[in-house]
């Protein structure tokens, strides 16, 4: 009994090394998309052999003894004698099932090969497996956290810089691996952003995939001041990432939200930036400073033609007031807008804006910077956004050069740029497609 123990036990270390071999390859496919070491994948390939042989192997002597149990009272005698003789006459001979488990397991073994070196060769398909796994960290109760289960933490680290109207707080999140890395400036929009804590989160798993992430905030934003300073904010955020030696400098991106979008754009197409940032994914944000004044203060937008309601949130009331001190607008003027008006005085008082609070208005706008912008423009807005109305995104896709928009997309599920809105089922699905789509083109430019 015990040679046929040993033959089985060894039977089954076969059959578990093959079964760990398939297991292995699903790791270091896994392994290869999200970044890890091919050692890794291969040490736990290796524990998961040992671990499935000992498994195979340990169950075929429990069946052995059972068999020989049964033999002594008389049942399947002459069946049992004679495999258990063919067994051990052919050393490790398989019986037709055991080979025929073999050659699937062969075969799930070469399939699940080929789509590893599908995933981990072809970039468009590994990105795709990147993009999968970084959506949960986008919503704020999402139930999974993949990456942080498969990759190591984001180094952290903190700093503070000075900019021609104050100061930048900036918060930054390094892949843990050496060697250079894309790069993105995560800006958050005026005021203080709620659910920050979700942006950090997001920025730690951008680093989980290998891009370094800053989240600088100024003061003139936090302050909830639209002006021509925080373009130069943007741009000592820029330099300060171009700095650091894990970034390649020439992979590095602006993700702009609210009124951090339209700012991100005007910084992009600067004379000393435009060909230092390779994109601007703008994400519920505005076309031009002046129409969307007239937007808020008018409480309406116009949609294929036709005037619509719209009611703007406090914060957007905020920050236009503010914008029409900034820009030398008469009190006068600007207490007849905040009062609410109509669309076509609205639209009256600011085309009589003396041409000084024009032109500050129109430098932080990103409509008059489209000509000369060389990165990559990408545009994100939710059709019933109360912060800053959709149509500016769209205002801004028709007024580009060809080629400068590689993507806009509508959605229906965010609360201006928080993911929670609630939806029917029905919505919510397209919208994660769309959405999973979208994070999967700003990637490409990134990993």
């Amino acid at each position: 009994m015990a040679l046929a123990d040993g033959v089985v036990v060894a039977a089954g270390a076969e059959v578990g090394a093959l079964a760990a071999a398939v297991v292995g390859a699903v790791v270091a496919a896994a392994g290869a998309v999200v970044g890890l070491e091919t050692a890794v994948g291969a040490a736990v390939a290796a524990g998961a052999g040992a671990e499935v042989g000992g498994a195979v192997g340990a169950t075929a002597v429990g069946v052995l003894h059972a068999a020989s149990n049964a033999e002594a009272i008389g049942i399947t005698r002459p069946i049992w004698r004679r495999s258990a003789r063919r067994a051990i006459c052919t050393s490790l001979s398989y019986s037709p099932a055991m080979r025929l488990v073999a050659r699937i397991g062969g075969l799930v073994f070469v399939a699940v090969a080929v789509a590893a070196a599908v995933v981990a060769g072809w970039h468009p398909a590994r990105v795709a497996v990147q993009a999968l796994l970084l959506l949960p960290a986008l919503f704020p109760s999402a139930p999974i956290d993949p990456l942080a289960q498969v990759t190591p933490a984001p180094i952290e680290d903190r700093a503070t810089y000075d900019y021609s109207a104050g100061t930048i707080d900036t918060q930054t999140f390094s892949p843990a691996d050496a060697g250079k890395h894309s790069a993105v400036i995560l800006l958050l929009g005026a005021g203080d952003l709620p659910q920050s804590d979700l942006a950090v989160h997001f920025a730690q798993a951008l680093a989980r995939l290998g891009v370094v992430t800053a989240i600088p905030e100024s003061s003139g934003m936090l302050s909830e001041h639209l002006t021509f300073d925080e373009v130069d904010a943007i741009r000592v955020s820029v330099q300060e990432v171009d700095k650091r030696p894990e970034v390649d400098p020439a992979r590095v991106g602006l993700v702009g939200l609210s009124a951090s979008g339209g700012l991100s754009i005007v910084a992009a197409a600067q004379p000393d930036l435009r060909d230092e940032v390779r994109f601007v994914n703008s994400f519920g944000s505005y076309d031009d400073a002046i129409s969307l004044l007239v937007d808020v203060t008018s409480h309406s937008i116009v949609v294929d033609g036709a005037t619509r309601e719209w009611t703007p949130e406090q914060r957007t009331v905020e920050v236009i007031s503010n914008a029409l001190i900034d820009a030398g607008a008469s009190d006068a003027d600007r207490a007849e807008l905040l009062a609410g008006t109509t669309r076509g005085r609205a639209t009256q008082i600011v085309e009589n804006f003396p041409s000084d609070v024009r032109a500050r208005l129109e430098a932080v706008s990103p409509s008059s910077v489209l000509e000369t912008l060389h990165a990559h423009l990408y545009l994100m807005h939710d059709v019933d956004d109360p912060f800053v109305p959709f149509t500016e995104s769209r205002e801004l896709v028709q007024q580009a050069p060809a080629g400068v928009v590689v993507r806009y997309t509508e959605f229906s599920i965010f609360e201006h740029v928080i993911p929670d809105r609630p939806v029917p089922w029905e919505t919510f699905l397209p919208d994660l497609w769309r959405l999973f789509w979208h994070v999967h083109a700003v990637l490409l430019e990134l990993l």
